[in-house]
């Protein structure tokens, strides 16, 4: 992984920290669609949520999933061209409870254009039927490009190890979902799971912050090597924090 940042690193040609973002996180030659059917479900699930879980759990969401053939097809391109209207990178799935609560860990999920809304829909029914109420993640609403974090999870001190749990869970019952490379400035929990831990409670992200360091960094003259191992020095500092908050409440 050292050796994959290093190369995108060496061959880095913008200006900007942003653009060193984009060259990190976007996975190059990778075209592949959303899943129409998969979609359709996360349109109805997104549009019962909107922001609350008050009048909806997991039996009540199969049932509207059921009835999706009797939706006026005119009705659900409606409902998918106010999302790509309203958010035109990513669509956020948030409670009320978790806007109220402090996360400053993320969870990154390298899920194929072609599984992300399978993903979300599982991992959504999952959060659902273990009634809870403090969830909040985000998907690629973009799907010209694929993403090493297509889907990103906030979490708090309190509840990582609950969403990571879940998630090992969706994964294991879906063997079939298809991931590409992983995150390559995120802390790695398993092959699948990356994370960050963003700066003062939130409000700094993680990966804009290295990003910026890397492109100092680079601009100082630092081979793209060197950067490489301390961003990996960097994220092996973290990594025990993250395993022992995972470790105390998993089982929650």
């Amino acid at each position: 992984m050292n050796k994959e940042l290093a190369n995108i690193l060496k061959n880095f040609k913008g200006f900007t920290p942003d653009m060193l973002y984009d060259d990190l996180i976007i996975i190059p030659n990778k075209n592949s669609q959303f899943n129409e059917e998969d979609f359709k479900k996360f349109i109805i699930s997104f549009s019962l949520l909107n922001g609350t879980t008050n009048n909806i759990n997991a039996e009540s969401l199969r049932a509207y999933w059921e009835k999706l053939t009797r939706v006026n097809p005119d009705k659900l391109e409606k409902m998918k061209d106010n999302l790509e209207r309203l958010f035109k990178h990513w669509i956020p799935v948030e409670t009320n409870t978790a806007r109220k609560i402090e996360r400053n860990i993320k969870i990154y999920l390298s899920i194929d254009n072609s599984s992300l809304h399978a993903f979300a829909n599982e991992f959504l029914l999952a959060a659902l039927n273990q009634d809870l109420k403090d969830f909040s993640f985000k998907v690629n609403n973009n799907q010209s490009i694929n993403r090493r974090d297509n889907v990103v999870i906030h979490c708090s001190d309190e509840n990582i190890g609950t969403y990571i749990r879940i998630v090992q869970e969706v994964i294991k019952e879906n063997p079939n979902f298809v991931f590409n490379q992983p995150h390559l400035l995120g802390i790695p929990y398993d092959n699948n799971i990356y994370c960050g831990v963003d700066y003062e409670n939130g409000k700094v992200s993680y990966t804009e912050n290295l990003c910026e360091t890397i492109f100092t960094a680079l601009n100082a003259g630092y081979s793209p090597e060197k950067v490489a191992s301390l961003v990996n020095y960097k994220k092996e500092k973290l990594a025990p924090n993250i395993y022992a908050l995972v470790e105390i409440n998993k089982s929650k």
